[in-house]
């Protein structure tokens, strides 16, 4: 069946829950006391963890390919999140200030100076946060008109 990458990106998200859900089933009921049955049968869950597994491996390779055409906008917007967390992490302390001078010295003052003020690295975040909007809208579009082929 023919569905769109935005349906797809669901799928596969409900796939990974399943996967997991699966697997902690196993982990939780494989070992259980000889006088409690378990919830669980955990043969028939390492079975259906496996047969999920090989539909998300699948569909997440089917979603890879599909979106080739758009990987410099998945990685741009990576990147630009990267560039964001790195930016907002940036000294912008300015002005005199008043120090100790360490042990047995008079306090001094200094004054701070930096390249980019507070406002600069604002404006650059807010730069970065539209081009992601901008990518992220194409992206949007690209998923809401792209089909795949899904089992």
């Amino acid at each position: 069946m023919k569905v769109t990458l935005a349906k797809a990106l669901k799928m596969k998200n409900q796939l990974v829950k399943e996967v997991a859900d699966h697997l902690n089933k196993v982990k939780l009921y494989n070992s259980y006391l000889s006088t409690n049955h378990p919830n669980f049968e955990a043969k028939e869950e390492y079975e259906a963890y496996r047969r999920s597994l090989a539909k998300l491996i699948f569909l997440k390779a089917e979603i890879a390919k599909a979106n080739t055409l758009i990987h410099i906008h998945i990685i741009s917007i990576a990147e630009l999140k990267g560039l964001i967390s790195q930016l907002r992490e940036i000294n912008t302390r300015e002005g005199k200030e008043t120090v100790n001078g360490g042990y047995g010295q008079a306090p001094r003052e200094v004054e701070y100076m930096a390249i980019y003020s507070d406002k600069d690295v604002d404006s650059f975040v807010k730069e970065a946060e539209k081009e992601i909007e901008t990518r992220q809208d194409e992206i949007d579009k690209f998923n809401h008109s792209t089909s795949i082929e899904v089992e």
